[in-house]
């Protein structure tokens, strides 16, 4: 249960979701804050660009500009075009919200890190589906997503490596098709949700410019990663996990299904229950219970208690 903690009366419980929201994603934007209040429309990010002002006032969150930055012949810099703005809690900002839903909160002690233009559009797609994921609470009784560990939300800091690794990073065994690049496996996100008294683990990977090729690479690397549990045994969620293979691009969607019923995902059979595919573009036009399905086209089992 949130409640407003003592001396902050000029805090409301729209301030309180805001807080919580930037926390769950470590960085947040507003309209990601907006899908995860069921609001779709452009005007939902100013609405609670509103309240994430409020909380840099109280010194709860602070805000970095993406900005891509034009050069003149002489290299010279001349001024640039703001691709959006992220936003993180401080230490003060998860005092204050852990006092309010009573336990403890995360937040990234280095700040912001990312300042890249290139990077920004992936970083942004994948907050907004996230943003509808947590919306889910709104419309869909006994849902609750209860941790979220993004690709850039980072542990296990050293002297020699300052920014660590990231969170969800494992490595998995080869499987019988094709060599991998590296074993090495990062996820865009893992989200642990919480439906009517199961918990579960989503793995969730955002496709927007990586090839066909590349896709099924990591897809198999899930597979390998299923087969061991790993996800399951690295955050302590029993079962196996699903993998939520979200596009920015419904016909490289259609492509990477067309790969995978032609045999380039050998084995895929053995996994199918747990793989999920769906279009950012869908999840917020038709909802994320039904733009979800399995490779059979069926709507998923994933939100069923």
């Amino acid at each position: 249960m949130t409640k407003t903690p003592r001396h902050r009366k000029n805090i409301t419980l729209n301030h309180l979701h805001a807080l919580r929201v930037v926390a769950l994603l470590v960085n947040a934007t507003p309209q990601s804050v907006a899908f995860s209040y069921g609001q779709t429309s452009r005007s939902g990010a100013d609405y609670w660009r509103r309240y994430l002002n409020d909380l840099i006032a109280h010194e709860f969150v602070i805000s970095k500009s993406i900005t891509m930055t034009n050069v003149n012949r002489d290299g010279v810099k001349t001024g640039g075009r703001r691709c959006g703005t992220l936003f993180a809690l401080t230490h003060k900002g998860a005092d204050f919200l852990a006092e309010a839903i009573e336990k403890p909160v995360y937040y990234p002690k280095g700040g912001i890190t990312s300042d890249s233009p290139l990077m920004y559009p992936h970083r942004s797609f994948l907050l907004d589906a996230l943003g509808l994921l947590i919306g889910l609470e709104k419309t869909l009784s006994g849902f609750e997503v209860l941790e979220v560990y993004p690709y850039f939300r980072h542990g296990h800091t050293t002297k020699e490596n300052r920014t660590g690794f990231a969170v969800s990073r494992v490595e998995v065994a080869q499987d019988n098709g094709k060599p991998y690049k590296t074993p090495v496996l990062i996820p865009d996100a893992v989200v642990k949700i919480r439906v009517g008294d199961r918990v579960r683990l989503l793995v969730i990977e955002l496709h927007r410019q990586t090839s066909v090729s590349g896709i099924i690479e990591a897809l198999r690397k899930h597979g390998q990663a299923i087969e061991s549990r790993l996800f399951n045994v690295k955050f302590d969620v029993q079962g196996v996990n699903f993998v939520l293979s979200i596009h920015t691009d419904k016909d490289k969607l259609k492509n990477t299904i067309k790969a995978i019923r032609g045999g380039d995902f050998g084995d895929f059979e053995r996994y199918t229950e747990g793989f999920i595919f769906g279009t950012v573009g869908e999840m917020i036009e038709r909802g994320v219970y039904d733009a979800l399905y399995h490779l059979n086209e069926q709507k998923s089992p994933l939100f069923n208690e």
